[in-house]
């Protein structure tokens, strides 16, 4: 059966709605202020504002809370996946302050607690001060065997 509409006055057209069961094709006057859709041909229940599965035990305020809430989540989680992306911890003590580098060297201060800190293995630079490349760690570039020669 083809989707298709038939000549019906406009009031009539808003109130025929497809029954969204896969493989249903049927098509029904649901004049009824209720979301509730039930199928005539095959009983399957549908949420005509969502045109979703019946929310069960749910109403159409609740579920659009849920919607939210769960969208809420996923933009938090988003977020949060961004931020540990695009920047790094402090390894100050006491401190985890989240710091980004846009650009520049790889030795780095937190503005927060003060720590000098090598931004690709976050050896502490007064160790590097003292002890020299040998203080980054082993798969860092700037450790003294990862460095080119000159």
């Amino acid at each position: 059966m083809r989707r298709s509409k038939h000549l019906l006055p406009q009031s009539h057209t808003s109130k025929f709605h497809w029954c969204i069961r896969p493989g249903c094709q049927h098509r029904q006057l649901h004049a009824d202020s209720n979301p509730i859709f039930q199928c005539a041909q095959c009983s399957f229940r549908s949420c005509i504002e969502h045109k979703v599965t019946w929310h069960n035990g749910v109403t159409c305020t609740e579920y659009d809370a849920c919607i939210v809430s769960r969208q809420r989540e996923a933009d938090e989680t988003a977020s949060e996946t961004m931020i540990q992306e695009i920047s790094r911890q402090c390894p100050g003590e006491g401190c985890g302050w989240r710091i980004k580098k846009n650009q520049g060297c790889d030795h780095i201060t937190c503005r927060k607690c003060r720590t000098e800190f090598c931004w690709l293995c976050k050896a502490n630079y007064m160790d590097i001060k003292r002890h020299g490349n040998i203080a980054h760690k082993r798969t860092c570039q700037y450790y003294p065997t990862n460095l080119p020669d000159l």
